[in-house]
Protein backbone atom coordinates (compact mmCIF):
# COMPACT_ATOMS: atom_id res chain seq x y z
CA UNK A 1 0.00 0.00 0.00
CA UNK A 2 1.29 3.76 -0.76
CA UNK A 3 2.85 5.53 2.31
CA UNK A 4 1.09 9.22 2.73
CA UNK A 5 5.02 10.24 4.32
CA UNK A 6 7.92 11.26 2.43
CA UNK A 7 10.70 8.62 2.62
CA UNK A 8 14.41 8.90 1.54
CA UNK A 9 15.57 7.94 -1.37
CA UNK A 10 18.87 6.45 -2.10
CA UNK A 11 19.90 5.11 -6.24
CA UNK A 12 22.79 3.17 -7.18
CA UNK A 13 24.03 3.47 -10.55
CA UNK A 14 26.22 1.33 -12.44
CA UNK A 15 28.05 2.07 -15.84
CA UNK A 16 29.35 -1.16 -17.81
CA UNK A 17 31.85 -0.02 -20.76
CA UNK A 18 34.58 -1.89 -22.75
CA UNK A 19 37.91 -1.39 -23.85
CA UNK A 20 37.63 -2.63 -27.22
CA UNK A 21 40.08 -5.47 -25.83
CA UNK A 22 38.73 -9.40 -26.39
CA UNK A 23 39.42 -10.07 -22.33
CA UNK A 24 36.45 -11.32 -21.18
CA UNK A 25 35.72 -11.86 -17.75
CA UNK A 26 32.45 -13.98 -15.67
CA UNK A 27 30.19 -11.99 -14.39
CA UNK A 28 30.27 -9.25 -11.32
CA UNK A 29 29.45 -9.01 -7.51
CA UNK A 30 28.82 -6.68 -4.91
CA UNK A 31 28.99 -7.31 -1.59
CA UNK A 32 27.76 -6.29 1.69
CA UNK A 33 27.34 -2.47 0.98
CA UNK A 34 26.63 -0.19 3.77
CA UNK A 35 25.57 3.25 3.62
CA UNK A 36 25.82 5.03 6.94
CA UNK A 37 26.27 8.49 8.32
CA UNK A 38 28.88 8.95 10.94
CA UNK A 39 27.77 8.67 14.24
CA UNK A 40 27.05 11.34 17.03
CA UNK A 41 26.22 11.64 20.39
CA UNK A 42 22.42 11.70 20.27
CA UNK A 43 20.52 9.86 17.71
CA UNK A 44 17.62 7.74 18.26
CA UNK A 45 14.53 6.33 16.64
CA UNK A 46 11.69 3.50 15.98
CA UNK A 47 12.71 0.96 14.50
CA UNK A 48 9.59 -0.79 14.64
CA UNK A 49 5.94 -2.04 16.02
CA UNK A 50 5.36 -4.88 18.70
CA UNK A 51 1.62 -3.98 18.52
CA UNK A 52 -0.38 -3.58 16.70
CA UNK A 53 1.00 -5.95 14.20
CA UNK A 54 -0.66 -6.33 10.63
CA UNK A 55 -4.31 -5.98 11.46
CA UNK A 56 -7.01 -4.68 13.99
CA UNK A 57 -10.34 -5.45 14.23
CA UNK A 58 -12.91 -2.64 13.51
CA UNK A 59 -14.26 -0.96 16.76
CA UNK A 60 -10.92 -2.99 19.23
CA UNK A 61 -8.85 -0.97 21.39
CA UNK A 62 -5.55 -1.02 20.42
CA UNK A 63 -2.54 -0.90 22.26
CA UNK A 64 0.52 0.38 20.56
CA UNK A 65 4.19 -1.07 21.71
CA UNK A 66 6.99 -0.08 19.93
CA UNK A 67 10.86 -1.02 19.80
CA UNK A 68 13.01 1.86 19.90
CA UNK A 69 16.87 1.94 18.85
CA UNK A 70 20.00 4.37 19.52
CA UNK A 71 21.90 4.81 17.05
CA UNK A 72 24.09 7.12 18.81
CA UNK A 73 27.11 7.23 20.98
CA UNK A 74 26.13 7.93 23.73
CA UNK A 75 23.71 6.18 26.43
CA UNK A 76 20.23 7.60 26.66
CA UNK A 77 18.08 7.32 30.03
CA UNK A 78 14.78 9.71 28.39
CA UNK A 79 13.50 9.68 24.53
CA UNK A 80 10.39 11.49 23.52
CA UNK A 81 8.10 9.39 21.61
CA UNK A 82 5.12 9.43 19.89
CA UNK A 83 2.24 7.62 17.34
CA UNK A 84 -0.26 8.88 14.70
CA UNK A 85 -3.43 7.10 13.93
CA UNK A 86 -5.34 9.44 11.39
CA UNK A 87 -5.60 12.87 13.29
CA UNK A 88 -5.00 11.19 16.57
CA UNK A 89 -1.77 11.49 18.08
CA UNK A 90 -0.02 10.44 21.36
CA UNK A 91 3.45 10.98 23.11
CA UNK A 92 5.20 9.67 26.04
CA UNK A 93 8.66 8.80 27.16
CA UNK A 94 10.79 5.80 27.08
CA UNK A 95 12.70 6.08 30.23
CA UNK A 96 15.61 3.80 31.28
CA UNK A 97 16.93 3.37 34.55
CA UNK A 98 19.77 2.82 35.71
CA UNK A 99 22.69 3.48 33.09
CA UNK A 100 20.22 4.20 30.50
CA UNK A 101 20.03 2.43 26.84
CA UNK A 102 23.39 1.78 25.59
CA UNK A 103 24.51 2.51 21.75
CA UNK A 104 23.33 -0.29 19.66
CA UNK A 105 20.70 -1.15 22.19
CA UNK A 106 17.06 -1.48 21.57
CA UNK A 107 14.32 -0.87 24.39
CA UNK A 108 10.37 -1.41 23.82
CA UNK A 109 7.76 1.24 24.86
CA UNK A 110 4.03 0.93 25.34
CA UNK A 111 1.98 3.82 25.32
CA UNK A 112 -0.36 4.46 28.27
CA UNK A 113 -3.19 5.29 25.80
CA UNK A 114 -4.14 3.55 22.40
CA UNK A 115 -7.19 4.17 20.15
CA UNK A 116 -10.21 2.50 18.46
CA UNK A 117 -9.48 0.55 15.53
CA UNK A 118 -10.74 2.53 12.35
CA UNK A 119 -13.29 1.08 10.27
CA UNK A 120 -11.10 1.37 6.87
CA UNK A 121 -7.41 0.45 6.46
CA UNK A 122 -4.71 2.87 7.51
CA UNK A 123 -1.08 3.78 8.52
CA UNK A 124 0.19 4.36 11.79
CA UNK A 125 3.56 6.18 12.19
CA UNK A 126 5.39 5.92 15.28
CA UNK A 127 8.29 8.39 16.20
CA UNK A 128 10.97 9.44 18.16
CA UNK A 129 11.83 13.39 19.27
CA UNK A 130 15.06 13.14 20.93
CA UNK A 131 16.85 16.48 21.68
CA UNK A 132 20.28 17.06 19.60
CA UNK A 133 18.92 14.42 17.28
CA UNK A 134 20.49 15.37 13.83
CA UNK A 135 19.58 12.37 11.74
CA UNK A 136 15.57 12.60 11.21
CA UNK A 137 15.91 9.77 8.79
CA UNK A 138 16.08 7.48 10.69
CA UNK A 139 13.21 8.57 13.71
CA UNK A 140 10.44 7.10 12.34
CA UNK A 141 8.83 4.00 11.37
CA UNK A 142 5.48 3.51 9.52
CA UNK A 143 2.95 0.57 9.52
CA UNK A 144 -0.39 -0.67 6.82
CA UNK A 145 -2.73 -1.73 9.03
CA UNK A 146 -5.60 -3.79 7.45
CA UNK A 147 -9.11 -4.33 8.85
CA UNK A 148 -10.89 -7.07 9.59
CA UNK A 149 -14.85 -7.22 10.56
CA UNK A 150 -15.78 -7.71 14.13
CA UNK A 151 -18.33 -10.26 15.33
CA UNK A 152 -20.88 -7.98 15.81
CA UNK A 153 -21.32 -4.54 13.42
CA UNK A 154 -24.56 -3.14 11.93
CA UNK A 155 -24.32 -0.46 9.36
CA UNK A 156 -27.48 2.26 9.09
CA UNK A 157 -26.79 2.44 4.77
CA UNK A 158 -30.34 3.91 4.26
CA UNK A 159 -33.09 5.88 5.59
CA UNK A 160 -36.66 7.32 3.61
CA UNK A 161 -39.59 7.95 4.61
CA UNK A 162 -43.18 7.59 3.32
CA UNK A 163 -45.54 9.74 1.67
CA UNK A 164 -42.68 12.23 0.81
CA UNK A 165 -42.46 14.72 -2.43
CA UNK A 166 -39.17 15.88 -2.85
CA UNK A 167 -38.00 15.49 0.39
CA UNK A 168 -41.17 17.25 1.69
CA UNK A 169 -43.78 15.71 4.19
CA UNK A 170 -46.91 16.60 4.82
CA UNK A 171 -48.37 17.33 8.41
CA UNK A 172 -51.81 15.86 7.99
CA UNK A 173 -50.61 12.35 6.30
CA UNK A 174 -49.14 9.35 8.35
CA UNK A 175 -45.74 8.87 7.78
CA UNK A 176 -43.78 5.95 7.82
CA UNK A 177 -40.22 5.53 8.76
CA UNK A 178 -38.32 2.77 7.00
CA UNK A 179 -34.40 2.24 7.55
CA UNK A 180 -31.59 -0.08 5.80
CA UNK A 181 -29.00 -1.77 7.50
CA UNK A 182 -26.33 -4.04 6.80
CA UNK A 183 -24.64 -6.82 8.57
CA UNK A 184 -21.03 -5.67 8.75
CA UNK A 185 -20.17 -8.04 11.36
CA UNK A 186 -18.67 -11.72 11.14
CA UNK A 187 -21.73 -13.52 13.60
CA UNK A 188 -25.65 -14.20 12.28
CA UNK A 189 -27.54 -11.80 13.96
CA UNK A 190 -31.13 -13.12 14.63
CA UNK A 191 -32.72 -9.54 16.67
CA UNK A 192 -31.48 -5.36 16.64
CA UNK A 193 -32.89 -2.85 18.23
CA UNK A 194 -33.84 -0.01 16.15
CA UNK A 195 -35.35 3.60 17.02
CA UNK A 196 -35.61 6.57 15.42
CA UNK A 197 -35.97 10.25 16.71
CA UNK A 198 -37.25 13.66 15.44
CA UNK A 199 -34.90 16.78 16.23
CA UNK A 200 -33.59 14.54 18.58
CA UNK A 201 -36.74 13.52 20.39
CA UNK A 202 -37.23 9.69 20.51
CA UNK A 203 -40.53 8.74 18.82
CA UNK A 204 -40.07 4.88 18.61
CA UNK A 205 -37.94 2.07 20.02
CA UNK A 206 -39.06 -1.08 18.35
CA UNK A 207 -36.74 -4.11 17.60
CA UNK A 208 -36.27 -6.13 14.27
CA UNK A 209 -36.00 -10.36 14.08
CA UNK A 210 -35.26 -12.17 11.44
CA UNK A 211 -31.73 -13.89 10.36
CA UNK A 212 -28.93 -11.87 8.76
CA UNK A 213 -25.71 -13.46 7.66
CA UNK A 214 -23.06 -11.48 7.34
CA UNK A 215 -22.88 -9.17 4.74
CA UNK A 216 -26.67 -9.59 4.58
CA UNK A 217 -29.25 -6.12 3.92
CA UNK A 218 -32.37 -5.82 6.03
CA UNK A 219 -35.09 -3.42 5.35
CA UNK A 220 -36.85 -2.42 8.44
CA UNK A 221 -40.41 -0.23 8.65
CA UNK A 222 -41.19 0.79 11.69
CA UNK A 223 -44.47 -0.04 12.57
CA UNK A 224 -45.36 3.83 14.26
CA UNK A 225 -45.86 6.39 12.30
CA UNK A 226 -45.73 10.26 12.54
CA UNK A 227 -47.56 13.34 11.04
CA UNK A 228 -45.02 15.79 9.36
CA UNK A 229 -43.33 18.82 11.21
CA UNK A 230 -44.10 22.22 10.17
CA UNK A 231 -40.84 23.49 8.97
CA UNK A 232 -37.34 21.93 8.25
CA UNK A 233 -36.45 19.21 10.64
CA UNK A 234 -34.17 16.66 11.42
CA UNK A 235 -35.17 12.55 11.16
CA UNK A 236 -32.42 10.02 12.35
CA UNK A 237 -32.69 6.39 12.28
CA UNK A 238 -30.77 4.09 15.18
CA UNK A 239 -29.38 0.81 15.28
CA UNK A 240 -28.40 -0.48 18.92
CA UNK A 241 -27.54 -3.91 18.58
CA UNK A 242 -25.98 -5.49 21.55
CA UNK A 243 -22.16 -5.90 21.42
CA UNK A 244 -21.63 -3.63 18.16
CA UNK A 245 -18.11 -3.11 18.07
CA UNK A 246 -18.22 -0.01 15.81
CA UNK A 247 -20.12 2.77 16.66
CA UNK A 248 -19.84 5.14 13.48
CA UNK A 249 -21.96 3.59 11.20
CA UNK A 250 -24.95 2.81 13.72
CA UNK A 251 -26.85 6.40 12.97
CA UNK A 252 -28.11 8.06 9.20
CA UNK A 253 -29.98 11.37 9.82
CA UNK A 254 -31.87 13.39 6.80
CA UNK A 255 -33.36 16.73 6.48
CA UNK A 256 -37.09 17.10 5.91
CA UNK A 257 -39.70 19.87 5.60
CA UNK A 258 -43.31 19.77 6.48
CA UNK A 259 -45.86 21.62 5.57
CA UNK A 260 -49.54 21.90 6.13
CA UNK A 261 -50.52 21.82 1.61
CA UNK A 262 -48.31 20.95 -0.85
CA UNK A 263 -47.49 24.10 -3.08
CA UNK A 264 -45.23 25.84 -4.61
CA UNK A 265 -44.47 28.75 -2.04
CA UNK A 266 -44.85 26.40 0.70
CA UNK A 267 -40.90 26.22 1.85
CA UNK A 268 -41.10 30.22 2.35
CA UNK A 269 -39.17 31.26 5.09
CA UNK A 270 -36.41 28.42 5.15
CA UNK A 271 -32.64 29.18 4.87
CA UNK A 272 -29.84 27.87 3.07
CA UNK A 273 -27.70 25.13 5.24
CA UNK A 274 -25.35 22.45 4.89
CA UNK A 275 -24.61 20.07 7.87
CA UNK A 276 -21.85 18.39 8.66
CA UNK A 277 -21.04 15.06 6.41
CA UNK A 278 -22.28 11.76 7.71
CA UNK A 279 -20.21 8.94 8.33
CA UNK A 280 -17.63 11.49 10.60
CA UNK A 281 -14.57 10.79 9.86
CA UNK A 282 -15.48 10.16 6.15
CA UNK A 283 -15.23 6.61 4.64
CA UNK A 284 -17.24 4.30 1.58
CA UNK A 285 -19.95 6.68 0.29
CA UNK A 286 -20.61 10.36 2.61
CA UNK A 287 -23.61 12.04 2.72
CA UNK A 288 -23.88 15.45 3.22
CA UNK A 289 -27.12 17.04 3.87
CA UNK A 290 -28.30 20.52 2.80
CA UNK A 291 -31.80 22.90 2.48
CA UNK A 292 -32.23 25.60 -0.21
CA UNK A 293 -34.54 27.91 0.59
CA UNK A 294 -35.99 28.07 -3.50
CA UNK A 295 -35.26 26.69 -6.60
CA UNK A 296 -31.62 26.87 -8.09
CA UNK A 297 -28.56 26.46 -9.02
CA UNK A 298 -26.03 24.90 -6.45
CA UNK A 299 -22.47 24.87 -6.48
CA UNK A 300 -20.29 22.19 -4.80
CA UNK A 301 -16.64 22.14 -4.52
CA UNK A 302 -13.84 19.88 -2.46
CA UNK A 303 -10.56 21.28 -1.79
CA UNK A 304 -7.23 19.46 -0.17
CA UNK A 305 -5.45 20.61 2.86
CA UNK A 306 -3.29 22.46 0.07
CA UNK A 307 -6.40 24.63 -1.26
CA UNK A 308 -6.25 22.70 -4.36
CA UNK A 309 -9.61 21.82 -6.28
CA UNK A 310 -10.07 18.42 -6.24
CA UNK A 311 -13.76 18.17 -7.85
CA UNK A 312 -16.66 20.42 -8.62
CA UNK A 313 -20.09 20.34 -9.94
CA UNK A 314 -22.96 22.99 -10.62
CA UNK A 315 -26.67 21.46 -9.47
CA UNK A 316 -29.70 22.95 -11.02
CA UNK A 317 -32.12 22.03 -7.80
CA UNK A 318 -35.60 22.35 -6.40
CA UNK A 319 -36.31 24.09 -2.82
CA UNK A 320 -36.29 21.95 -0.11
CA UNK A 321 -33.90 19.36 1.72
CA UNK A 322 -31.51 17.38 -0.38
CA UNK A 323 -28.26 14.98 -0.15
CA UNK A 324 -24.98 15.49 -1.56
CA UNK A 325 -23.14 11.87 -1.75
CA UNK A 326 -19.04 11.98 -2.22
CA UNK A 327 -17.37 8.59 -2.33
CA UNK A 328 -14.56 8.95 0.53
CA UNK A 329 -13.40 5.77 -1.33
CA UNK A 330 -11.73 7.60 -4.31
CA UNK A 331 -10.15 10.04 -1.94
CA UNK A 332 -6.75 9.44 -0.37
CA UNK A 333 -6.94 9.89 3.75
CA UNK A 334 -6.28 13.53 4.87
CA UNK A 335 -7.94 16.60 5.97
CA UNK A 336 -10.17 18.17 3.27
CA UNK A 337 -12.87 21.17 2.88
CA UNK A 338 -15.86 21.03 0.93
CA UNK A 339 -18.26 24.47 0.05
CA UNK A 340 -21.87 24.96 -1.02
CA UNK A 341 -22.80 28.05 -2.53
CA UNK A 342 -26.05 29.50 -3.17
CA UNK A 343 -27.42 32.58 -4.11
CA UNK A 344 -24.26 34.22 -3.49
CA UNK A 345 -24.17 32.44 0.29
CA UNK A 346 -21.11 30.01 0.38
CA UNK A 347 -20.92 27.56 3.54
CA UNK A 348 -17.59 25.55 4.31
CA UNK A 349 -16.86 22.70 6.47
CA UNK A 350 -14.26 20.85 7.40
CA UNK A 351 -14.02 16.62 5.94
CA UNK A 352 -11.69 14.17 7.54
CA UNK A 353 -11.09 11.01 5.04
CA UNK A 354 -10.31 8.14 7.18
CA UNK A 355 -9.04 5.82 4.56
Amino acid sequence: APTPYPVDTIQLRFFFHSDGTNNNYDGWAIDDVSLELPKIPYDAGVIGFVSPSGSTQIGSNVTVEVTVKNFGLNALTSIPVSYTVGTNTQTGTLNVPGAGLLPDSTATYTFATGYTSPSADYFILAETALSGDLYPQNDSSIRHITVTAPPVDIEVAGLSVSPVWHDTTKMTFNTTVTMTMVNKGTNTISSIPVEYKINSNSISQETWTGTANSGDTITFSFTTTYKGYLGTYQLCAYANAAGDANTSNNSLCNNYIGINNIGLDETSGLTFSVDQNQPNPAHGVVRINYVLPKAGKLHYELRNVLGQVVSSEELDMPAGAGVYEVDADKLSGGVYYYTFEFDGVRITKKMVVNN
